[in-house]
């Protein structure tokens, strides 16, 4: 004499078989599985996160070939905005210090003193706060990931929103450092992120390579100071964003 299942999760128990979810849309009931292969795939590669900071310094930067397009009519020289249409995904950079401006020389000294109190008060935070506003407005309902190095990096993690990612680099520290919002690495020899939050990650030092006439060509990180330098990001595996 054989039990009756009446119960539907023994019914499941008993025959191994999962019921297939149904989602209803206008052509009538698509399976789970088939909504999830319809789904639009990012047919570019995955950006690296090196290679967004320093587009952020790029005065032409070019990011097509991750499927980003320049939206000129906002982006300025030191903030730039990339729009992904394909994800439908904002990439907003900042750039960090340009050691020859005495602006930001005046912007680092009012982070270091008076930490984001001060910050706030400067016309690199409030220029790098307005382009993020308006790339808001003219792209909502888009995801939004902001990019950083060095002073950048403390302005973008103070003007980001709790659902917006932000990745950065160096973050500038002083007397007053603050929690960051988002991901962030530095070196354990960098001098300017050395009050910040960041994941310390080890220095780059790249292999010997390449050999023409008796010269090999070594890839350092480059800059005033090396270990202040998002090359650095060489020592670990890809971070994409």
């Amino acid at each position: 004499m054989y039990a009756t299942l009446s119960d539907p999760r023994k019914e499941t128990l008993y025959s191994r078989y999962v019921p297939t979810q149904k989602t209803l849309t206008p052509q009538g009931l698509l399976s789970q599985s088939n909504l999830e292969k319809r789904q639009p795939r990012n047919p570019y590669p995955n950006l690296p996160l090196e290679t967004g900071l320093n587009a952020s310094y790029a005065p032409n930067a070019d990011l097509s070939k991750y499927g980003y397009q320049t939206d000129t009519a906002l982006s300025t020289k030191e903030n730039k905005v990339f729009y992904n249409p394909s994800q439908n995904k904002v990439l907003y950079t900042v750039a960090g210090t340009n050691p020859l401006s005495a602006r930001d020389i005046g912007t680092d000294a009012y982070l270091a003193f008076m930490g984001n109190a001060g910050l706030r008060q400067t016309n690199r935070y409030k220029e790098a706060k307005s382009v993020l506003e308006k790339a808001r407005e003219k792209y909502k309902g888009s995801k939004k990931v902001l990019l950083g190095h060095s002073l950048a990096s403390r302005i973008i993690s103070d003007i980001a929103k709790p659902e917006e990612k932000v990745y950065g680099f160096g973050t500038g520290s002083g007397l007053f450092p603050s929690q960051q919002k988002g991901t962030f690495y530095r070196t354990a020899y960098d001098p300017f992120s050395y009050t910040s939050y960041d994941k310390v990650i080890p220095t780059y030092k790249p292999e010997k390579k390449g050999n023409l006439r008796g010269k090999q060509k070594v890839d350092y990180p480059s800059g005033i100071i090396p270990s202040h330098s998002y090359q650095n990001l060489k020592s670990i595996p890809a971070v994409f964003v």
